[in-house]
């Protein structure tokens, strides 16, 4: 086992020089399935021997990750991305990238498949599995139903309306 002061001077590390070195310019970054789980391969092979394992150990990785108390470095590619969208989204319409986002080439298309875009890979939801989408929408339920009574309680003033409804819903 790990000591937590250890577990401690290890994750600060990464998480101050060896994950923004790795993700540097990440929210550009087109990656197809094969790159994804090199990007995650790599990163465990850093991470086993800085928690004290080896292969022989047979520790997973998902174990490794919740003992340094590290996400995952496709989750943080995911969330650079993220946040790069909506940058461009504020930006102003005469910037270069905002430009080169919405532009669309003319003449031509190459023969074969079309090559992997960013837009593409952003609207699909990529890394994004089937649990994680199914929790979203259970928490984005759950959210709007805590809007919808809070609104019914302050307009209609009163809480027996909205506490029928709620078992209405076997809530």
């Amino acid at each position: 086992m790990v000591c937590f002061i250890y577990k401690e001077i290890i994750s600060k590390i990464y998480n101050t020089i060896i994950l923004p070195t790795f993700l540097y310019g990440s929210e550009n970054w087109t990656l197809t399935t094969l790159q994804r789980e090199r990007i995650e391969a790599a990163e465990i092979k850093l991470l086993r021997p800085l928690a004290g394992y080896t292969l022989y150990d047979h520790k997973t990785n998902d174990y490794i990750r919740r003992e340094l108390r590290i996400t995952c470095i496709i989750d943080k590619v995911d969330e650079y991305r993220r946040n790069w969208l909506s940058h461009l989204q504020r930006m102003p319409q005469n910037r270069i990238p905002l430009k080169s986002y919405y532009y669309r080439p003319q003449g031509r298309k190459t023969i074969g498949r079309p090559k992997k875009r960013w837009r593409d890979q952003l609207n699909s939801g990529a890394g994004m599995d089937q649990r994680v989408q199914s929790l979203m929408f259970i928490m984005m339920f759950f959210l709007l139903l805590i809007i919808y009574t809070n609104s019914q309680t302050r307009h209609a003033g009163c809480n027996a309306k909205v506490t029928s409804e709620l078992r209405q819903v076997n809530l």
